[in-house]
């Protein structure tokens, strides 16, 4: 193989540091971090990425994912049934972001629906019971363990909030007990 290198410079993507990561993350604490929150256990809805699925979306607060086929049809396996996270976002009001989304992408957004079309669906996970930085805390770790390359980068870390592993895992606490129902909000 010509280049074994895995990263580039690239600071229009995210991660952790400015270095554009390549597939799913090796360390085991990033893949840790996610489950904890329990988020990828949760029972996403998938719609596809035109105005016709807007009013399928619900106007709460929410996580959301924008998932794509490769953007060649073929039957060979294990190409056929693979998918990636474009992008990850969060919303105060899923069906309006979807619908910015579709009316005015950013660029890279209109780049991925441009090169992907019709195999866009927007995957979400209504949370509104759920504090919006616990939301920006989930958002994060998704970003940060799909590494969606149409995500852009916005602060030190993507989000502006100020993370390290302790409030990472008191916001997964949190989440994990409302989510599942054994605390009230406050």
């Amino acid at each position: 193989m010509a280049n074994q290198n895995t990263e580039r410079p690239d600071s229009q993507n995210i991660g952790r540091n400015t270095r554009l990561r390549f597939g799913w993350p090796l360390e085991s604490r990033e893949w840790e971090l996610i489950r904890a929150q329990g988020v990828l256990e949760e029972n996403w809805t998938r719609v596809l990425m035109n105005y016709q699925s807007t009013y399928g979306i619900p106007m709460l607060a929410g996580v959301y994912a924008m998932c794509a086929n490769i953007p060649i049809h073929t039957q060979s396996q294990p190409f056929a049934g693979l998918r990636t996270v474009l992008y990850v976002g969060r919303a105060n009001n899923l069906r309006r972001r979807f619908t910015e989304h579709n009316a005015t992408p950013s660029p890279k957004v209109y780049a991925a629906k441009r090169t992907y079309g019709d195999s866009i669906t927007f995957w979400f996970l209504p949370l509104p019971d759920i504090e919006n930085d616990v939301i920006a805390q989930i958002e994060f770790e998704l970003i940060n363990v799909f590494g969606p390359i149409a995500n852009e980068r916005r602060g030190n870390n993507a989000l502006g909030v100020n993370v390290d592993l302790e409030k990472e895992r008191f916001v997964s606490d949190i989440y994990q007990e409302r989510i599942r129902g054994r605390i009230r909000p406050s």
